[in-house]
């Protein structure tokens, strides 16, 4: 990824569906810009995937998916300080009625992933790793009941 920016490269999800060809079914989502980057693959590539989701993400301006039968699934936390409320709100709109959105209780945004506290977030409440499961699980449990 160019600059480790996911939004750089939205056409790579094609590379790597390539590379494992042998995959049935291929959800795609991701961190903040990287959920970004996904919803636009997903507004144009919906056909080839089974699902999305956005990890303190939202989808841009350009990519309306809410007229598609996909399964799409939220998560923000309750300490972000970095996502736009306003814009996350609005973008609502370009998303299926029947998106799944939940929330976790003391997260914040830097904890998705391993690269060190954010300028501008909130203080987590919990640790990076009880984050984590919280988010694994239920995205474990969103894919599983879809299948």
């Amino acid at each position: 990824m160019p600059f480790n920016l996911a939004i750089l490269r939205s056409d790579k999800t094609d590379e790597i569906m390539e590379m494992y060809d042998d995959q049935e079914e291929w959800w795609v989502g991701g961190h903040s810009l990287g959920g970004t980057s996904a919803s636009i693959y997903a507004s144009d590539e919906h056909d080839k995937i089974n699902g999305l989701f956005f990890l303190a993400s939202y989808p841009n301006d350009g990519s309306d998916l809410s007229g598609l039968e996909l399964p799409i699934l939220s998560i923000t936390g309750t300490q972000d300080e970095i996502i736009n409320r306003e814009s996350y709100e609005s973008a609502s709109s370009n998303l299926p009625l029947a998106t799944e959105l939940y929330q976790i209780e003391g997260r914040d945004h830097s904890n998705f992933g391993y690269y060190g506290f954010q300028n501008g977030d909130g203080k987590s409440l919990i640790s990076r790793e009880e984050q984590h499961e919280e988010v694994t699980e239920r995205l474990d449990d969103f894919i599983r009941s879809r299948q």
